[in-house]
C-alpha cells in the first residue's frame, strides 16, 4: 500500500468514525469526568428482607444477600425504610448490614389483619434492636407505625394511635431514639379524612400511588403534588415535616382498572417524580421500591405488577430502561443513572469449611438441592449454597467504551502506524 493510498484510506475512514462517533463521544471517551450529567441520588428506597412467599422455607434472604442488596441501593441513596421488624427477623438484621455500610433506616412495625396478637412481637422486637443498636445514635431515623392499615382496615385510626404511643414509650427508654419522629403510615386520602390523625403523628407520612387511581402517565405526577398540596393546606398537616413513605410506578403486569405498566412509563414517571417532587418541593421520598419483588408473584399470582416497582431486578441488574435515562429539570441539572458504577458485587458466602455439618439439614435434602447446605452466622436463615447461581454484572457504567469501539480504535491506531 502507498503512502497515498494510505492516507486516503486514513481519511476516509477517520470521517465515517467522526460521523458514527461525534466529538463529543471522543471527548466523554478520553475525559469521562466532562459529561454534564449528574448522579441521580434519592432521599431513601423502601427495602425488604424477602425473596420467597409466606410458605417458602428459603423466603428470607441470607444476610449475605442483604449486604449485596444494600451494597447496590446505596449507590441511589443511603436511607432506606423498612415496613416490619419481625418479617424474616429483618429489623436486627438490617439494622446489621446498615451499620456495617454506614447506612441510616427508617424501622417500621407492620400492622395486619392480626395485628391484636401480632402487634406486640413487633413492639417487643423495637425494643431489643433498639437496646442492641444504641450506641450508634444516627444508625435508626424514626420508627413508623403501620403501612395502609387504615385504607386495608386492618385497624382503625383509634388502634393505630394506641400503637404509635406504644413505640413511642418502648423509643423513650433508648437514648438514640429518645428525639426521632414516630408515626403512622397510610393512604393521602385517609390523611385527608382523618383529622384525627393528622393531629396524632408528628409527622405526616403517606404512601401514594397515581398507578392505582388509573391516573393517565402524563398527568400522574402533577396530580400527585395536587394531592399532597391540599393535604399540606389542612389543620393538622399544614405546620408538621412531610415524607413520601411510598410512590412509584411498575413497568410489567397489568390489573384492569388502573395504569398502565411499561417501562417507558416507569421511567417517565420517575423523571417527573424526581423533577416535580424531590428537586423542586424538596419533599423527602422514599421511592419504592430499590429491588423487583419476584415473589409477590407467587404470593398473589392474580397480581401481576406488585412485584415489578424495583429500580433493579431482583437479580440487581440496572434496569435497561433506567441505564438508559437521562433528564433535565428545571434547575438546570441534567440527571442520569449512567454516572455511577453498576457492577454488582461479589456475594460473599459464610459457608463453614468443615463440609460434615452441611449436610445434615432436611430441607435441603428433601429439595435435592446442589451444593453445602449450611446455617448462615447469624443463625436465623438457612443458605443453601449453589442453589442460584450469582447474578450476572450489569454494566460497570453504560458510558463507558464497548468492545466495538476498542476495536475501531486499534484498528485507526494501526493503520496510523503502517501510513507511517
Amino acid at each position: 500500500m502507498t503512502r497515498q493510498s494510505c492516507c486516503l484510506l486514513l481519511s476516509s475512514t477517520w470521517i465515517t468514525v467522526s460521523v458514527l462517533f461525534p466529538v463529543h463521544y471522543w471527548l466523554l471517551l478520553l475525559f469521562p469526568t466532562l459529561s454534564s450529567a449528574a448522579p441521580i441520588q434519592l432521599y431513601g428506597l423502601n427495602y425488604n428482607t424477602r425473596q420467597g412467599p409466606d410458605w417458602d422455607w428459603d423466603k428470607c434472604k441470607s444476610y449475605e444477600r442483604i449486604i449485596q442488596d444494600l451494597t447496590m441501593i446505596q449507590k441511589m441513596t443511603n436511607k432506606i425504610r423498612l415496613l416490619s421488624m419481625t418479617d424474616c427477623g429483618q429489623g436486627e438484621m438490617v439494622l446489621t448490614a446498615a451499620n456495617a455500610l454506614n447506612m441510616q433506616v427508617y424501622l417500621g412495625l407492620w400492622v395486619g389483619p392480626d395485628h391484636t396478637e401480632k402487634f406486640s412481637e413487633e413492639l417487643d422486637e423495637l425494643d431489643v434492636v433498639l437496646q442492641k443498636f444504641d450506641q450508634y445514635p444516627n444508625l435508626v431515623l424514626g420508627v413508623t407505625v403501620g403501612s395502609e392499615a387504615i385504607y386495608r382496615k386492618d385497624a382503625n385510626v383509634d388502634e393505630l394511635i394506641v400503637y404509635m404511643n406504644q413505640a413511642y414509650e418502648v423509643m423513650q427508654r433508648h437514648p438514640s431514639a429518645q428525639n426521632k419522629p414516630v408515626s403512622i403510615v397510610d393512604i393521602a386520602p385517609e390523611y385527608v379524612a382523618q383529622e384525627k390523625l393528622r393531629q396524632a403523628v408528628n409527622v405526616t407520612y403517606t404512601n401514594t400511588f397515581p398507578f392505582w387511581e388509573a391516573t393517565p402517565i402524563d398527568q400522574a405526577a402533577q396530580e400527585l403534588e395536587n394531592d399532597i398540596d391540599f393535604l399540606l393546606s389542612l389543620s393538622g398537616a399544614n405546620e408538621k415535616p412531610f415524607i413520601f413513605g411510598e410512590t412509584g410506578w411498575p413497568d410489567g403486569g397489568f390489573i384492569q382498572g388502573v395504569g398502565v405498566a411499561s417501562p417507558a412509563n416507569q421511567a417517565q414517571y420517575f423523571a417527573d417524580c424526581y423533577c416535580l417532587l424531590i428537586v423542586e418541593k424538596g419533599w423527602d421520598t422514599f421511592w419504592f421500591t430499590g429491588i423487583n419483588n419476584d415473589w409477590r408473584q407467587l404470593q398473589d399470582p392474580n397480581n401481576t405488577v406488585e412485584g415489578t416497582f424495583g429500580i433493579l431486578y431482583s437479580n440487581l441488574t440496572l434496569k435497561e430502561h433506567f441505564q438508559e435515562l437521562e433528564f433535565t429539570c428545571s434547575d438546570g441539572v441534567t440527571y442520569s443513572f449512567a454516572e455511577m458504577d453498576w457492577t454488582i458485587p461479589t456475594l460473599q458466602t459464610t459457608a463453614p469449611s468443615d463440609t460434615a455439618s452441611c449436610s445434615v439439614h432436611s430441607e435441603c435434602l428433601a429439595l435435592e438441592l446442589p451444593g453445602l447446605c449450611c446455617p448462615t452466622t447469624d443463625g436465623i436463615v438457612l443458605n443453601c449454597c449453589d442453589d442460584n447461581p450469582e447474578p450476572s454484572n450489569a454494566k460497570k457504567n453504560v458510558n463507558s467504551p464497548t468492545v466495538r469501539t476498542m476495536m475501531v480504535m486499534v484498528a485507526l491506531l494501526a493503520l496510523m502506524i503502517i501510513c507511517l
